[in-house]
């Protein structure tokens, strides 16, 4: 019922959203000056096609039988996106909600949400940020290291920009200018959020599931074993009544089969707070930050040894203690970046199979626009290396089979623009070093509007399965969407 009056509101808020930029949300008829209210958004609809390779080997289309075979193996997903933004602009103040309301699976799945909900207060040189938000740190495109603020929401990720994979937070941020150039950044998170994980469907990671199938596995013995041990035991109490031994085992086993098998931290409490501070400068051509982020990691800590015994699977997360270094400058005309974060955890000694060992991450990237045609292009590098590796045993969390434990990705995104800028064609692509795996996304971009896009693209995932990218590489698929911003 919220879901449905929310996506009520949603629409009716859409359409009045056109009328409204010109009228009293943006203009003072007295003063002939802006409201200080003002409302954008974004709709976005189109479909998926789905197209699994193997499953179109061995297809050759003669006849409208085969086309009908062909067909039938391209599932398609329908979806629409309807964002909203209001925001308040005082002098000394300003206040912004983001409504995010998604529509997908042929309409039978409906989220809604508020994306962001924060106030600001200006006092110069002091400004106050609190609420629900995203804030980025880093000088990364679209990827950064030590960004630590906000979770991440993998449930659909390959399709989200940076902003739209992040989780808004609840946060308190002070801001101080120091100098010209200079600006201090002081954060309290109250509750932590881990990252968010797709429980089913497409993009259900292949090591949930392996550890999902584990799980299932070891609940079904137990089960197994408590139905007959009981059957047993009740069997000899009652003096061999079968039909009391078969209802106490089965309701023995029932509860077994009920029991929570995934045991959580509850985060939402005060021994969860984050604190983080940033100071970010100019100096000689060169834009410079240095960044501490004292938390969590939100990567999960899986401890799988009551599994056997238990049927339990507990979850933690580790404190880690984030350094942080950005710069960014003009160098032989190519605007480039870098980051780089040591991640200290209380594994000091990397000799704690159930903590995370110490890690470097890094990033750097460039881009241009070239002197041929309108081509422009971005390339990004980032890695990680893990401390330690060579203490890493079976049994550790981190432990990998192939005994690799760095990772290199390089991203890119080449472009043109063609027709005075109406149409944009886009090549952008990710690849792994280590496993050679890899993401490829060609993309068509029609401007019918200078508001209405269509947007055509295929993106297209190889590797082997236990790779980032392979275990996705059944999963390419074909997307046709209009993007229509007010």
């Amino acid at each position: 019922m919220k879901n449905t009056i929310l996506i009520s509101v949603l629409i009716i808020l859409s359409a009045f959203a056109g009328y409204a930029q010109n009228s009293f949300f943006n203009t003072n008829k007295k003063t002939g000056g802006k409201s200080p209210i003002s409302v954008s958004g974004k709709i976005d609809t189109g479909s998926r096609y789905m197209i699994n390779p193997d499953a179109l080997k061995g297809i050759n289309v003669k006849n409208s039988s085969d086309l009908k075979t062909l067909l039938n193996t391209i599932p398609l997903y329908p979806y629409a996106q309807t964002v909203l933004n209001f925001k308040y602009s005082g002098d000394e103040t300003k206040a912004v909600i983001n409504l995010n309301n998604n529509i997908n699976d042929n309409f039978n799945s409906i989220t809604g949400k508020i994306d962001e909900a924060y106030i600001r207060f200006f006092f110069s040189p002091i400004d106050i940020l609190a609420g629900y938000t995203k804030v980025v740190w880093g000088k990364g495109d679209g990827m950064h290291v030590i960004d630590r603020l906000n979770a991440n929401d993998y449930r659909d990720f390959i399709n989200q920009d940076y902003l739209g994979r992040r989780v808004s937070e609840l946060m308190l941020k002070l801001g101080v200018a120091a100098g010209e150039t200079g600006y201090f950044e002081f954060v309290y998170e109250p509750v932590f959020t881990p990252d968010l994980y797709p429980e089913t469907g497409t993009w259900f990671p292949a090591q949930a599931s392996k550890l999902q199938n584990q799980v299932s596995a070891a609940v079904a013995k137990l089960v197994a074993d408590t139905y007959n041990s009981t059957y047993q035991s009740v069997l000899s109490a009652t003096g061999g009544s079968v039909q009391a031994a078969g209802l106490a085992a089965s309701a023995a086993a029932q509860q077994k089969q009920n029991e929570d098998h995934f045991i959580l931290p509850d985060t939402d409490t005060l021994l969860y707070s984050q604190f983080a501070g940033r100071y970010t400068f100019s100096a000689a051509g060169v834009d410079l930050g240095f960044s501490d982020y004292f938390g969590f990691l939100r990567d999960p800590i899986i401890d799988t040894s009551s599994l056997e015994s238990k049927g339990t699977v507990i979850i933690s997360y580790d404190r880690v203690n984030t350094f942080g270094l950005e710069a960014s400058t003009v160098f032989l005309g190519f605007n480039t970046w870098m980051e780089a974060a040591y991640n200290l955890t209380s594994d000091y000694n990397n000799n704690e199979p159930m903590v995370h060992n110490n890690s470097i991450q890094y990033l750097a990237g460039l881009d241009r626009n070239l002197p041929i045609h309108n081509l422009y292009m971005n390339i990004q590098i980032i890695g990680s290396y893990i401390l330690g590796s060579g203490k890493i045993e079976n049994g550790d969390i981190e432990y990998k089979s192939d005994g690799i434990y760095t990772g290199n990705t390089l991203a890119w995104s080449v472009s043109d623009t063609f027709f005075n800028e109406l149409l944009k064609l886009e090549f952008d692509g990710a690849y792994n070093f280590e496993h050679q795996d890899y993401m490829l996304r060609p993309k068509a971009d029609f401007a019918v509007t200078d508001d209405l896009h269509l947007i055509a693209l295929y993106t297209s995932f190889n590797g082997n399965a236990d790779t980032d990218f392979g275990q996705y590489k059944n999963n390419d698929f074909a997307e046709i969407k209009f993007v229509y911003t007010f």
